[in-house]
């Protein structure tokens, strides 16, 4: 079985058909400075990523279980900061509102600056429109909120274990096991952990880092997961008294996918079949140091492919004709080295528009 067959075929899984409505959008928008609404999302967001295109600002994220304000910044290290209507001012039915209020970095500008480089993109995930859970599956108490038709789970919980090595575990309420994980305390100076099965390998590794990552190893960022938790192995996931959030995925028909693949191969013929045409895509290259990609169908494909890096703060970057999505996955025409270098092998996060 080649390495490129190996995820869609989830490790002989059957997997549960994806949502019949919304659960994740990319919009586009442009900053005025002064508060604003974005409409036409399609549903109302609890996990928002956005990131100026032209310019340096950092990168922000929301969800609803923390509340409008406070904010995480992808790649950094730092606990989140922000309070009630700085920046994110809501999170409303079809969409959300963004405001302009100072806090750090001149911060209207990671999401409402006007002028030059004043536009924007925010990805967008549903879970349970804000409504939570208390969740006692682990040994660590959690409050939940899930989306079970896609496949997602926002867990936030408090430490108490801590260290390498650490026995314990906080409930996601899937029902199914998490093949994609990223995490961060919410509270402390931490690094971001990512965690990604493909369904027979998984890997571990640090969204603000470009080391290599580390492949089928215990007792590294994320212990594994299972059906009801995940494992609690480092001190980064689970230091006393701090506090985390997770936010997990397992695959969906038609929806989701996870896994791996081989790099070096381009063209149409050698199209990395996932059986649906994705919208959104991470990727990261795991066997050397290398950057995390992000590439989605609305700010670009085929010959107008545009990517963004989660791992800095860089403008967004053309790159003509990286990727090019098909019914059933998405192939390259390079062979740059962070998606598609000869030898590489490559993990990746894919999302679909269901509208």
């Amino acid at each position: 079985m080649s390495l490129n067959k190996r995820l869609i075929e989830t490790g002989g899984d059957t997997l549960p058909p994806g949502p019949s409505s919304d659960a994740f959008t990319v919009k586009l928008y442009v900053g005025t400075r002064t508060a604003q609404s974005i409409t036409g999302v399609g549903f109302k967001s609890d996990l928002i990523w956005i990131k100026q295109r032209g310019g340096t600002n950092p990168h922000g994220l929301w969800d609803s279980t923390r509340g409008a304000g406070p904010y995480l910044t992808p790649p950094s290290t730092d606990a989140q900061t922000g309070n009630s209507g700085d920046l994110m001012g809501s999170f409303d039915t079809d969409g959300f509102q963004v405001n302009s209020n100072y806090l750090q970095y001149t911060a209207h500008d990671n999401t409402n600056k006007n002028g030059a480089n004043s536009d924007y993109v925010a990805w967008c995930w549903r879970a349970n429109e804000g409504t939570t859970s208390s969740n006692t599956d682990g040994s660590v108490t959690s409050t939940i909120q899930v989306m079970a038709d896609a496949g997602f789970s926002i867990i936030k919980y408090v430490g108490d274990n801590g260290g390498i090595g650490g026995t314990g575990t906080v409930g996601h309420g899937l029902g199914y096991t998490p093949r994609f994980i990223i995490g961060k305390s919410s509270s402390a100076t931490n690094s971001w952990i990512v965690y990604l099965n493909d369904g027979t390998d998984y890997w571990h590794g640090y969204l603000g880092g470009t080391s290599a990552l580390t492949k089928n190893a215990s007792n590294t960022q994320v212990g594994t997961p299972n059906e009801t938790t995940i494992g609690l192995s480092h001190v980064g996931t689970n230091q006393s008294g701090v506090d985390y959030m997770y936010y997990a995925w397992t695959p969906r028909s038609g929806y989701s996918s996870f896994g791996s693949y081989s790099g070096g191969s381009t063209g149409s013929s050698n199209e990395i079949t996932i059986g649906f045409q994705p919208d959104w895509i991470l990727i990261r290259r795991t066997d050397v140091g290398d950057d995390w990609t992000i590439i989605d169908s609305v700010r670009g494909d085929g010959a107008s492919s545009k990517r963004l890096i989660a791992n800095t703060n860089e403008a967004e970057k053309s790159a003509t004709s990286i990727w090019f999505p098909t019914s059933t996955g998405f192939y390259f025409s390079g062979t740059g080295d962070s998606y598609n270098k000869s030898g590489g092998t490559y993990i990746y996060a894919a999302f679909k528009i269901v509208s």
